[in-house]
């Protein structure tokens, strides 16, 4: 995971901070305690560790975002929407979830149970396996580990030296597998540090060619 070295810097308290545009921002552990995020919108942002309590999050979209063991405690959250995010070990505490959107999300660990609304989104039990992927696809993604940046990112590997097949399936589903096998060894030539998944996605757009895409769903190999 890319640490956040001014967590400070992102973390709210007391603060009015609704109707702001956070894009593409490292919210890493950090802490907002009683700040109004009303109407605000966070897009390409990493949320990993990060603790939003007492908060207003009413109308707040969360959008390309990665959340892992982001914590929720008993915030408003009228219009509180979720599209196209990766959500791992994220708790909501002393928040009823009716009315809150889930879009194009995978949700692991994550107490959503009270949600009504998804939309497209995939609820997993645990990780994928790895072995439902193709074998050269798992290979192509174990030598990136050897990229400090990557490493240190912590969006493609897990702890104990595994693939965090969640992203794997986001990545998937956006460029299919044949297309990640043409250009994901492409990543190894990054050079700066980075903490969401949406900047490999970008990358990836930008070294291949997004017209020639075959969004087909792997078979092991």
């Amino acid at each position: 995971m890319a640490r956040n070295k001014k967590n400070n810097r992102y973390s709210y308290v007391q603060k009015q901070a609704e109707h702001t545009k956070f894009y593409n921002k490292n919210f890493n552990k950090t802490s907002s305690f009683s700040s109004v995020f009303s109407g605000s919108h966070f897009k390409n942002t990493s949320l990993v560790g990060a603790k939003f309590k007492y908060c207003n999050l009413n109308n707040v979209r969360f959008e390309n975002c990665f959340l892992q063991g982001t914590h929720f405690k008993k915030c408003t959250h009228d219009g509180l929407k979720f599209e196209r995010c990766i959500l791992i070990s994220t708790s909501f505490e002393r928040m009823q979830l009716h009315g809150v959107e889930f879009v194009d999300c995978y949700i692991l660990s994550t107490n959503t149970h009270a949600c009504k609304q998804f939309q497209n989104s995939k609820v997993y039990n645990s990780f994928p396996d790895g072995t439902q992927y193709p074998s050269d696809l798992m290979s192509i993604v174990d030598v990136l580990r050897e990229n400090s940046c990557i490493r240190k990112s912590g969006v493609l590997h897990r702890k104990g030296g595994k693939v965090n097949t969640i992203a794997l399936d986001f990545l998937l589903d956006e460029f299919g597998v044949n297309y990640l096998i043409n250009n994901l060894p492409k990543l190894n030539t990054l050079e700066s540090d980075f903490y969401t998944l949406s900047y490999i996605s970008a990358f990836l757009r930008r070294v291949g060619n997004p017209d020639s895409l075959d969004i087909t769903r792997p078979t092991a190999t």
